[in-house]
């Protein structure tokens, strides 16, 4: 995981076809465009307030 102009990156890996089903089903869902977004989970040290609803993690535990 890295940071790119300002934007969180990351290489994605995959399991071996043929070890995990549902790795596999993901595989072709990624290759096939299906998936345009993934999820990324931290621990935010520092907040950024931007309304009622939303923040901005500044710092992070794993960055």
């Amino acid at each position: 995981m890295r940071v790119e102009n300002k934007q969180l990156a990351f290489d994605i890996e995959f399991l071996v076809k043929g070890l995990y089903p549902l790795a596999d089903t993901v595989y072709v869902l990624y290759k096939g465009g299906f998936m345009k977004a993934t999820s990324v989970g931290f621990q935010g040290k520092e907040l950024e307030p931007h309304d009622k609803a939303a923040v901005s993690c500044t710092r992070s535990k794993n960055c």
